[in-house]
């Protein structure tokens, strides 16, 4: 009898890493499983999971992402991942750019906003969206920095180069 013992692997990236991540599981065939989400520490903690057929081998992949952040689709890689994609985006409020099959918020029939999203998550997203946008407006009210003007006053310095010798 043959007996199976399958691995289990862990790997933490960060969210610039996730496509790359993703498209080498892709190229090893790896079977997307599932993408699970959840708010920890005023974070999404976001996790995919892979299986290599072959190996029975599971690869889980966290991304942690701010309140405020956005993650990219990986639905070039892995087209049923809109699925997934949409139940966060709808159910926890995270921001997924270029979902492929976006139901912009209609993919439950559902009154409530982020059900799955804690009333402390969405205050401390609100604070944290608010001291972004002061920190954009400050920006671009700022003067643009002065560069080296010369003084109006001092006239340049001109020097006259005598050849001597030499003729026609």
């Amino acid at each position: 009898m043959t007996v199976i013992e399958p691995v289990q692997k862990y790997e933490d990236i960060p969210a610039g890493d996730l496509l790359v991540t993703v498209m080498r599981k892709r190229q090893a065939e790896f079977r997307l499983v599932q993408i699970c989400c959840a708010v920890v520490n005023n974070q999404y903690e976001v996790i995919y999971s892979f299986a290599d057929d072959e190996s029975y081998e599971l690869t889980n992949i966290r991304v942690m992402v701010g309140l405020n952040e956005t993650i990219p689709s990986i639905c070039d890689s892995y087209p049923y991942a809109n699925y997934y994609e949409n139940e966060m985006s709808e159910m926890f409020g995270l921001k997924i750019e270029m979902i492929d099959g976006d139901y912009h918020g209609k993919f439950y029939r559902i009154e409530a906003t982020e059900p799955f999203l804690s009333k402390k998550a969405k205050e401390e997203r609100a604070v944290e969206a608010e001291e972004i946008r002061k920190a954009a407006e400050e920006a671009a009210n700022m003067p643009a920095p002065e560069k080296d003007a010369p003084d109006p006053a001092s006239k340049p310095e001109i020097k006259v180069i005598k050849k001597e010798g030499g003729g026609e």
